[in-house]
């Protein structure tokens, strides 16, 4: 089971299983999830995904079995393909994360290469250069902290990083932090500019992570959550404070108590859609 999770909107998120080849939307009302009008099963669709919202009704989408990346818009009943797909060749295991609602950062495990894609409404576009990072064949996460900026962290040298994107070139800024243990599946999420949600299978911890434009730290209280360790984990922010987690098919909302100092406390209801 490979669930990918982005939030639309203060209560709407996308959810892709990848088992089940089906794209949907849930709404979470504060207490309870509950799906909204039908699934799509994308054409071709098949192996590892990445899901990022470009805005409330659309997503950016790419798995390894098409090696496409598209744009699905979704009406408040239905989901359908906008403009044409873009073939990235040897896209597997990839990732992504929305800097715009028109532009994505991209990575994979072939290419190795952090990149930037725009969408102009019909058509998607390389922009730029791409920067060799990390290593092929291994897996990262990513999160976009600005329109200019995303967090990078990938398992072989488990490094936390910050990389800038100008328009035209990718560079490093500041330094990595290491966080050991994190295993093979893990997840990122932004909750503001500085600011990453992370969680790995390999600690089964929550955690924050703030960027102050130099040095990557810990910050708050981590939540123990234990999951499924043999499926794929996503996490996705709602706003600041809130995130919304997707693991072996069951969805649930955690809240950080607080924005300053955060404690990561438990409201949690899950929805099976296995």
């Amino acid at each position: 089971m490979n669930c990918y999770i982005s939030v639309l909107s203060s209560t709407k998120v996308a959810v892709y299983n990848a088992t089940g080849t089906a794209l949907w939307e849930y709404n979470f009302d504060g207490t309870t999830w509950s799906s909204v009008g039908s699934s799509l099963t994308p054409s071709g669709a098949s192996g590892s995904a990445a899901l990022a919202a470009l805005s409330s009704t659309r997503v950016a989408w790419i798995d390894s079995g098409t090696a496409s990346l598209r744009a699905y818009d979704f009406d408040g009943s239905n989901w359908s393909l906008t403009g044409s797909g873009l073939t990235i060749t040897g896209a597997l295991v990839p990732a992504l994360a929305a800097m715009s609602s028109s532009r994505v950062a991209f990575w994979d495990a072939i290419n190795a290469s952090l990149r930037a894609y725009d969408f102009s409404g019909s058509n998607w576009s390389l922009v730029g250069s791409g920067l060799s990072v990390g290593s092929a064949g291994v897996l990262v996460a990513l999160a976009a902290l600005s329109s200019s900026r995303v967090a990078f962290i990938n398992e072989t040298d488990k490094s936390l990083k910050a990389y800038d994107f100008n328009g035209s070139t990718w560079s490093l800024v500041g330094s990595g932090l290491t966080i050991t243990g994190i295993g093979s599946q893990f997840t990122m999420t932004a909750l503001s500019s500085t600011r990453v949600a992370f969680y790995s299978e390999g600690l089964q911890l929550l955690q924050t992570y703030d960027f102050d434009g130099s040095n990557w730290a810990s910050s708050g209280t981590d939540f123990s959550l234990s999951t499924d360790t043999s499926v794929n984990v996503s996490v996705s922010s709602f706003n600041s404070t809130l995130v919304g987690f997707s693991n072996a098919g069951v969805l649930a909302a955690y809240t950080n108590a607080s924005a300053a100092g955060p404690t990561l406390t438990l409201q949690w209801q899950g929805v099976d859609i296995r």
